[in-house]
């Protein structure tokens, strides 16, 4: 059977080397009150000049890669205090800095994450390659993310790419590497294994 065309961001998977068990701390961040771009729970998001995040831009300097976003709290301008797994968009959100968490890429252990790819989907001989994301606004309805990994991009090693692909599904779900399970299926919308390509030492922003 077919893989679905079923995109849900950047969903952790662990900690990369075999290091000790993850616990998904977070980061607190600041999204500027009036973005109008929306930002989903699992995309990856970039960190401006300006000290806000907003999300991933495909092309984007990799040292711009500050991490997967979680989900956010804020004052509404109505008063109320609201907690969103999504940032909805600058509008009726009051004029006070939203506070959004962040799973971090840098300056902690590499996190390995769950993606699914685009209508092409990626191989075995791509294991090690660098790939950005196609990034789409997610749903409304349940705040996920429909970033995908873009497999057009792949560029071997091509550094400034914010994507490593450490692996294919099927090679961590139990199946001993057969297509058996979600996103498992060679081709179109595969699920990928990916860690974030940036860590400490990279270029400031």
């Amino acid at each position: 059977m077919a893989n679905t065309n079923a995109p849900f961001g950047l969903r952790q998977l662990g900690l990369s080397g075999g290091a000790a068990a993850p616990t998904f701390a977070q980061i607190p961040c600041k999204i500027a009150y009036n973005l109008t771009q929306k930002i989903f729970q699992g995309d990856p998001v970039m960190m401006l000049s300006t000290g806000y995040i907003d999300q991933w831009d495909a092309g984007t300097a990799v040292s711009q890669m500050w991490g997967v976003f979680v989900g956010c709290q804020f004052m509404g301008s109505d008063g109320s205090f609201k907690r969103y797994n999504y940032w909805p968009g600058g509008g009726n959100q009051g004029t006070t800095d939203i506070t959004a968490f962040v799973q971090p890429a840098i300056l902690s252990p590499a996190p390995l994450y769950v993606i699914q790819t685009d209508s092409t989907g990626v191989v075995h001989a791509d294991i090690g390659a660098n790939f950005d994301f196609e990034v789409a606004d997610g749903s409304t309805y349940t705040g996920l993310s429909a970033v995908v990994l873009n497999s057009s991009t792949s560029g071997a090693t091509t550094a400034t790419l914010p994507a490593r692909l450490v692996g294919l599904w099927s090679n961590y779900n139990g199946s001993g590497g057969t297509n058996v399970g979600p996103g498992t299926e060679a081709g179109a919308y595969n699920w990928a294994v990916i860690a974030l390509n940036s860590g400490a030492g990279t270029t400031g922003i």
